[in-house]
């Protein structure tokens, strides 16, 4: 059963509303561009996992997709994790293509594309980490001991798979489609209940509750200023951001559609890259309007907002 789905990388989404506000010229947008390119590979690589997961028992195993918890000292992230009454499974999902090595040596993973090599760390350390930084999670709820495994997950089944004689790690890497049958192999392995059906549940809630999403600023990782992006409304048909106010809709003045709520992923790009919260001076300057009043109408959807007059704050959700 899935008990936390699986979302849009937050990072991913500011990374988009940024390449959409750049100049074509400006400096920084091809590095960026590149960025977003890695950051959407690996959302594609973990989003591969899915239909192995669905094989199995709905009413067996609970996923989580995209943690973000506290363990008292750090915080740390976790792909996906699969809560059972028997034991609980992290996998860490990688989307590497070409070869790899598992090296037991200097224990670091090699990259072998086009007869290149490629130095990594070893995914199984980090790994390791996690299966720690849970451990101690639970312990700081005080959530009953359960044991916990782990998996790399290679996303790509073109990525060939390779170690040492005798790694240690050997069988910590899997492709995907091998998930259903280690996880069989386990809860074989496992085969004491160490939870109730409530204390799942209750460990479920725990950690719904106690996940916190990480929100960057982007602009200041990136080391731009707002004055930086290009202000307006994007038309929907064409893309450009060309998009003039007429009489109750957006009229855009290279392909002549037109769209009467084409403001709304203007103001999803403001809270991505400036605020959360807006004034209709701000919405008046990022939108390009003259007319607050034509503004306070548009920003009246707003489900929360505070303050009087010329002082209102609108908060964008």
């Amino acid at each position: 059963m899935i008990a936390k789905e699986r979302t849009i990388p937050l990072k991913l989404q500011k990374l988009e509303a940024l390449l959409r506000r750049l100049p074509h010229q400006h400096a920084k947008r091809d590095s960026i561009a590149e960025k977003l390119y890695r950051l959407k590979a690996g959302y594609r690589g973990e989003r591969e996992i899915d239909y192995p997961l669905s094989f199995l028992p709905e009413d067996t195993y609970w996923i989580l997709h995209d943690l973000r918890l506290f363990d008292g000292s750090h915080y740390f992230q976790i792909d996906t994790l699969v809560i059972s009454q028997r034991f609980a499974l992290i996998l860490e999902v990688k989307n590497f293509k070409g070869v790899l090595v598992l090296e037991e040596s200097f224990q670091q993973m090699i990259r072998i594309i086009d007869e290149k090599k490629e130095g990594f760390p070893n995914p199984v350390f980090q790994l390791e980490r996690q299966k720690n930084q849970l451990k101690k999670w639970f312990a700081f709820h005080h959530i009953a001991p359960i044991p916990i495994e782990g998996l790399v997950v290679i996303s790509r089944p073109q990525t060939i798979l390779q170690s040492t004689p005798n790694h240690p790690h050997i069988h910590t890497m899997i492709h995907a489609e091998k998930i259903p049958f280690i996880v069989r192999e386990m809860s074989q392995l496992h085969s004491k209940k160490k939870w109730s059906k409530n204390q799942v549940y209750e460990a479920i809630k725990l950690t719904l509750n106690e996940h916190a999403p990480l929100d960057i600023d982007i602009l200041e990782q990136e080391e731009i200023l707002p004055i930086e992006l290009i202000k307006g409304v994007q038309c929907p048909f064409c893309d450009e951001l060309s998009m003039k106010r007429g009489w109750g809709r957006w009229d855009c003045l290279l392909c002549y559609k037109t769209s009467k709520t084409a403001h709304y992923a203007a103001l999803n790009d403001y809270k991505l890259l400036i605020s959360h919260t807006i004034s209709n001076q701000q919405a008046r300057n990022f939108l390009c309007i003259e007319s607050p009043i034509v503004t306070r109408k548009l920003l009246l959807t707003s489900p929360a907002r505070e303050g009087t007059n010329r002082h209102r704050i609108y908060h964008l959700t």
